[in-house]
């Protein structure tokens, strides 16, 4: 086969500009051999297939020549023995056959001469070659650089698409728990109310037990609702911890009182350590420290039948502020300590039998968890089977400006306190549902109330002009005009009169923004369904005494 005919050079001009070419026929055997190539590979003999001496280390293809001619654009690397490297391009032959077009890569002299080559040896299309390499390199380049700016496009636009669904979601979500927050707690204040209505109504002691058991119940139901309202909202990303000034002890002594009635009846020994140098007052979430509290302490009596919880409570010096670390232990059954690190995952409880014995959904200490580290800490446990447990948690606070703190007794959800006196006050509540409408009068008039009905915010603003009534309970989900609405009319009167309205917000919803609209609307204070007399003892108490220190 004539080569050189195919590119229009004779023999010695050929051999000259390509001494390294190697001819291939169609089934990939040599042909011909440049005259360098041939002395430094002798291996590569006419008939012999090429592949048996050289290989391709790039492009990446198939040993067949209609593989091969598919890449002849491509600059070739082949390896040959003796870790000999060659490159250059690949020619289709107009008779049929490949051509390679190559020169040895070599960047070294001292390399050249250890092959048996010298300068003299390269041709002039190795400049060809290099220029063919950089020209490609840079295909390549702008290729990846176009491939990667659509992929980048394409991926900010999904990100954009799915941040907007996911927002979306979140405010689906959001409503939803609001919703069925708002619908639960309805129907709970109506049950529960009325249950306590009876509960203090002169029943013979069969009916009693009844009702408390009823009213035990649906404190039950209404714990259980509100873990897993809790716990969506958490999951939901809805739960925000605020940062405010409040009593630490009191904190502690509150909880302390608050199942003081518990442990006695489960015949539990309720102790509280406080160390000497806690802070009065200190800077953090007291609803949620308080929620985390309550929640391991009323763990621990319940499943410490007659023997001891003890709290103890101490605080490190950090620099901006105090490290609270608090430890809450009991004598009770323990936890085996192949089940601990399941404790703080949602629906997990020791063993099924301790749901079926004590009750609960498992959400408890997931809760727990979630929010100590919402507020910056972390909480663990320790506990050997029959020889009880200790929960331990630690959060940072912040340090307090006494003329800022709080009542945090105001946080409370019920009270043992009993009203100071009963001077009648003249009270205007205001729901636009009957039922609720009916348990917050009957509370009222059992609490020695004379008490003005409203269903609407415009017919609450009638009343009042009425009455002018100093304490008013208003519910703020109502039609025609809401309750947050009515409230601010009734401060604008309040200011054109000179006179005072204590405004007490009844509602459903149960998160810190409704809370908090309540107060900018202009409301004092919030109470959320279902409501319980003991807390509006304490409303009744407190606004009694205002009215005696303003005469």
């Amino acid at each position: 086969m004539n080569v050189r005919s195919n590119i229009g050079l004779n023999g010695g001009e050929f051999a000259s500009a390509f001494p390294f070419h190697l001819a291939l026929d169609e089934r990939l055997r040599v042909e011909q051999v440049g005259p360098s190539l041939a002395r430094i590979l002798p291996e590569l003999a006419p008939g012999r297939p090429f592949y048996d001496v050289l290989q391709i280390e790039r492009p990446s293809c198939t040993l067949t020549a209609e593989a091969l001619r598919e890449n002849l654009h491509l600059l070739f690397i082949v390896r040959g023995p003796h870790d000999l490297m060659l490159r250059g391009q690949l020619v289709a032959r107009a008779q049929g056959g490949l051509l390679f077009l190559l020169s040895p890569w070599v960047t070294q002299v001292a390399r050249l001469k250890a092959l048996g080559l010298s300068l003299d040896d390269y041709a002039l299309h190795d400049a060809t070659a290099d220029l063919l390499q950089v020209v490609q390199s840079h295909l390549r380049a702008l290729e990846d650089s176009r491939t990667l700016n659509e992929t980048v496009t394409r991926q900010r636009a999904e990100l954009r698409e799915t941040k907007a669904t996911a927002e979306q979601a979140s405010r689906a979500k959001g409503e939803f728990l609001a919703t069925m927050s708002h619908e639960i707690r309805t129907p709970m204040n109506g049950v529960l109310g009325l249950l306590q209505l009876l509960q203090v109504s002169q029943l013979d002691p069969e009916r009693q037990d009844l009702v408390e058991t009823a009213l035990r119940s649906g404190e039950s139901l209404l714990a259980i609702l509100n873990g897993i309202l809790d716990f969506s909202k958490i999951e939901a990303g809805r739960l925000d911890v605020e940062s405010v000034p409040f009593e630490l002890p009191v904190l502690f002594e509150d909880c302390r009182e608050l199942l003081e009635n518990r442990a006695v009846e489960s015949g539990v020994d309720l102790r509280l350590q406080l160390a000497p140098g806690l802070p009065n007052t200190a800077v953090g979430d007291p609803t949620r420290l308080r929620q985390v509290l309550i929640n391991l302490m009323g763990n621990a009596i319940k499943f410490t039948p007659g023997g001891a919880v003890t709290v103890r409570a101490r605080i490190e010096e950090e620099t901006a502020g105090w490290r609270l670390l608090v430890e809450v232990e009991d004598s009770g059954i323990g936890i085996p300590a192949d089940t601990l690190p399941l404790l703080f995952h949602k629906f997990s409880q020791a063993d099924t039998s301790t749901t079926r014995k004590f009750g609960g959904t498992g959400l408890g200490l997931a809760i727990c968890r979630q929010l100590v580290e919402l507020m910056q800490g972390r909480i663990e446990a320790r506990s050997e089977t029959g020889r009880g447990s200790v929960f331990a948690f630690e959060l940072p606070l912040g340090m307090a400006e006494v003329s800022r703190v709080i009542d945090i007794r105001s946080l409370r959800t019920t009270s043992g306190a009993e009203a100071s006196d009963h001077d009648e006050l003249h009270v205007l509540v205001v729901d636009d549902n009957p039922v609720n409408l009916k348990v917050a009068s009957r509370m009222l008039q059992h609490l020695g109330c004379r008490v003005v009905l409203a269903e609407t915010g415009l017919e609450a603003l009638e009343r009042w002009e009425e009455h002018r009534h100093s304490l008013v309970f208003l519910d703020c989900m109502m039609p025609e005009m809401d309750g947050y609405e009515a409230a601010r009319r009734l401060c604008a009167r309040e200011a054109a009169l000179n006179t005072k309205i204590h405004i007490v917000a009844l509602t459903a919803n149960a998160s810190p923004d409704d809370h908090a609209r309540c107060i900018e609307s202009g409301m004092q204070e919030v109470l959320t369904k279902p409501l319980r007399l003991e807390e509006l003892k304490r409303v009744l108490r407190e606004h009694r005494a205002r009215e005696r220190r303003a005469a």
